[in-house]
């Protein structure tokens, strides 16, 4: 596992486009979906889709540097590479079960794709970083936040 985070510049910037890509495709899916999309310009809606995506990633980065300011280990790229394959896994399951069932999912399917996702993210975050026992604790906690708001 230790060699996962040893990645160069340009490693990082591919597991960042990775993520994106898949949670673009996971909202334009959910938009896709809603019954309200033939209404939309098809262009709006990538666009809403792939701004949707990046302010997302974007969001929970910034929330989990919030919390580890203070720390003084390089954390980073580990970091990224722990959300970056944890939000791939998530919106790769949310997309097949979309697709599969042709619906949104509905609340059990987001709390089983909630429990895979964010499980594994606190996961990743607890044993990969190395920061302090407190950090470890904030960051467990914001993840639970964030599995709530994503049950919804």
């Amino acid at each position: 596992m230790g060699i996962l985070y040893k990645v160069k510049r340009s490693s990082l910037i591919g597991v960042i486009l990775i993520a994106l890509i898949t949670e673009f495709t996971s909202v334009y899916c959910n938009f896709m979906l809603s019954t309200q999309f033939e209404k939309f310009n098809k262009y709006a809606v990538v666009a809403i889709a792939l701004i949707a995506a990046a302010i997302f990633l974007a969001i929970i980065y910034y929330i989990y540097q919030l919390i580890l300011r203070k720390e003084d280990v390089e954390y980073k790229e580990v970091l990224i590479v722990n959300l970056a394959a944890t939000l791939t896994i998530g919106a790769i399951l949310q997309t097949i079960v979309m697709i599969s069932t042709s619906a949104s999912t509905n609340t059990l399917a987001n709390v089983l794709i909630g429990v895979i996702t964010y499980g594994l993210l606190g996961w990743l975050n607890w044993t990969s970083l190395e920061v302090s026992r407190q950090a470890k604790i904030n960051i467990s906690i914001w993840t639970l936040i964030l599995f709530v708001i994503a049950i919804f």
